[in-house]
């Protein structure tokens, strides 16, 4: 059926409705590390990384985290994410409470995943310390606590 007659571009619009649409897979990319030094035990730190999508313009990815470390807490934001190439980096917030561990050094990794492509996985190394030794600020601080508990002012 010819439809130029009723348009002129009918047929192109026949021609583009017909053809199977392919989406293009995203290239998921990351870069930092996160280091965390000198930690006391179960105190809070914060640190950031960066990933994109690196794949062709009209690429478009979703992401995850895969694994986190099995010590510690760990907050990350945002979780999931949708990203295009036009997105550019996006950081990605790490938040960690260090393990109740004195004098330990910990390495491990955090992965992230292409939901669209599970063998896109960037992975990003993380080293931790908590403090070797109690600052003498630490512990000053804490016989004033404990003096003003137990010493009538």
């Amino acid at each position: 059926m010819d439809l130029t007659s009723i348009n002129e571009t009918g047929n192109f619009c026949l021609k583009a409705c017909a053809n199977p649409f392919e989406p293009v897979d995203g290239d998921l990319t990351s870069s930092g590390s996160l280091t965390f030094t000198n930690l006391k035990p179960g105190e809070r730190r914060e640190a950031s990384v960066l990933i994109e999508n690196d794949g062709p313009e009209m690429s478009s990815l979703c992401w995850e985290i895969g694994e986190t470390p099995e010590w510690g807490r760990w907050t990350i934001q945002p979780a999931e994410q949708y990203l295009k190439p036009h997105h550019g980096p996006v950081e990605l917030v790490v938040t960690v409470t260090a393990p109740f561990e004195k004098n330990a050094d910990f390495s491990v990794t955090l992965s992230i995943v292409n939901i669209n492509n599970a063998s896109d996985v960037e992975v990003i190394d993380i080293q931790l310390t908590t403090m070797k030794h109690g600052s003498i600020k630490s512990f000053f601080e804490t016989l004033l606590t404990w003096i003003e508990d137990f010493v009538p002012i």
